[in-house]
Order: structure tokens, then C-alpha cells, then sequence
């Protein structure tokens, strides 16, 4: 086992919940091939509609953008792209699933989306939503 995954084991067991999390949809791990980056997108990857994560987490909060996808009958999209491959894998993200993130390290990367965890996520915030 990796020391990445030691490091989600230790943050599941003694950091709270939202560590552990099951995704709903993820990057699958290919022999030999490993994840270089994620990306989400709005609606179909045509349209280019990628969205920025937050940049000091690396992570994707999508509680609005999956209520407009939902209303416009879309879906957002996981797009994995592997070093050496030209094709990415790309993943429809369930509707309930409202928070993507990659996780790891350069060399041991990995990318999914799971329903964020409301009572966890927000019980360091007052009631508009800001850090307490």
C-alpha cells in the first residue's frame, strides 16, 4: 500500500467522515497507465464547458451546477486523462454526487465524485455559509 493510501486510511479513521466517503464515480486505475489529471465538465465535452476547482484543494463543489444539469436534462462529466494515452476516459457524474476532487500524488493520482457530506462540510460555518 502506497503512503498516499495510508493517509486516507489515517484521515478516514481519525478526520472525520468526509475522508471516507464512497465515490460515486471514479478514474479507473489502468495497468501501467496512471492518471496525469481530471477534469470536469458541464454537459458534453463538445460544448468545452470544463470547470475550474478550487485551487488550493483540488476540488470541484457542484451543488449548483448539478441542480442546472438536472433541470436542463444534462449531466456533468468526469474526464480522466491517463500519461501515454490519447484518449481520455470520460464518466457521466450521478446527479448525487456534488463534490469531485483528485487526491494523491503526481506519481499516485486519483480522481472521483461522491455526495458531499452536509452536516461534516458545514459544521465550521455560521448560518451564511461563512468559516466560523
Amino acid at each position: 500500500m502506497s503512503w498516499s493510501r495510508y493517509l486516507l486510511l489515517f484521515a478516514c479513521l481519525f478526520g472525520g467522515g468526509s475522508a471516507c466517503a464512497q465515490d460515486l464515480v471514479s478514474c479507473p486505475q489502468k495497468q501501467n497507465q496512471s492518471l496525469e489529471r481530471a477534469e470536469v465538465f458541464d454537459g458534453p465535452i463538445e460544448r468545452r464547458g470544463i470547470l475550474m476547482p478550487d485551487l488550493a484543494t483540488s476540488e470541484w463543489q457542484l451543488e449548483l451546477e448539478q441542480a442546472n444539469a438536472k433541470a436542463a436534462k444534462e449531466h456533468l462529466h468526469l474526464v480522466c486523462h491517463y500519461r501515454g494515452v490519447a484518449e481520455p476516459v470520460v464518466l457521466e457524474i450521478p446527479y448525487q454526487a456534488t463534490l469531485c476532487a483528485e487526491r494523491g500524488t503526481e506519481a499516485d493520482t486519483s480522481a472521483g465524485c461522491r455526495a458531499a457530506n452536509p452536516a461534516s462540510d458545514n459544521k465550521a460555518k455560521d448560518g451564511h455559509g461563512h468559516q466560523s
